[in-house]
């Protein structure tokens, strides 16, 4: 199914809609401990620990640096429950292109409300990392910017851009270090890294 423009934009709406709501509501003692799905310093020794056998040595120093700068960030939000996986492919939607439902509460955490940011930006940069096989070349080039805006702007309140770059760079990188732990080295991640380590998915998205 495709949309128009409208119906496009009118989605877009929605989701910031979706997570302010989804900011409002109480957090639940069951939630996850983020030390491990966030960039704490706790979560980025275990993520680089996990990832060292398998990186390059070239990338040693530049992921401690940017790391250590993450780090220095002073936190600006108060904690919220945080999906940590809201991406158009676990929203339920109408013939309409309206938001129904919302999927997959396995990675929630409470956390800053800039913690959403690293997956859905992820998706718009990277969409055919997120479909199936037979729609990758569909999706290989990157989907509207301005639509998600909003989205940026809603979940970063009280950083500076340059703050939430890191912020969302030392997201984006623990999420990469994970995978390369699991799954060992390739070109993609390769590929990945270099971008997180030349500015990142906040700096793709103001270019």
């Amino acid at each position: 199914m495709t949309f128009d423009a409208a119906t496009r934009e009118q989605f877009c709406r929605q989701m910031r809609d979706v997570l302010a709501h989804w900011r409002q509501l109480p957090i639940p003692e069951s939630v996850n401990d983020a030390t491990e799905l966030l960039a704490t310093p706790e979560g980025m020794v275990i993520t680089l620990a996990e990832a060292t056998p398998f990186l390059p040595h070239k990338y040693m120093e530049p992921i401690t640096q940017l790391s250590a700068r993450v780090q220095k960030v002073p936190v600006q939000q108060t904690s919220v429950l945080v999906h940590r996986d809201f991406w158009p492919g676990n929203l339920l939607v109408d013939a309409t292109g309206t938001i129904t439902g919302v999927l997959d509460f396995g990675y929630t955490v409470a956390a800053e409300p800039i913690s959403e940011l690293d997956i859905p930006l992820r998706y718009w940069r990277h969409p055919w990392l997120f479909v199936e096989e037979a729609h990758e070349k569909f999706y290989e080039s990157p989907l509207e910017k301005s639509l998600i805006i909003g989205l940026a702007e809603d979940a970063t309140v009280g950083y500076d851009h340059h703050e939430a770059a890191l912020k969302v760079a030392g997201l984006d990188l623990s999420y990469r270090l994970r995978k390369i732990g699991q799954y060992g080295w390739n070109d993609h991640h390769e590929m990945f890294l270099n971008g997180i380590l030349n500015g990142g998915l906040l700096e793709w998205l103001k270019s």
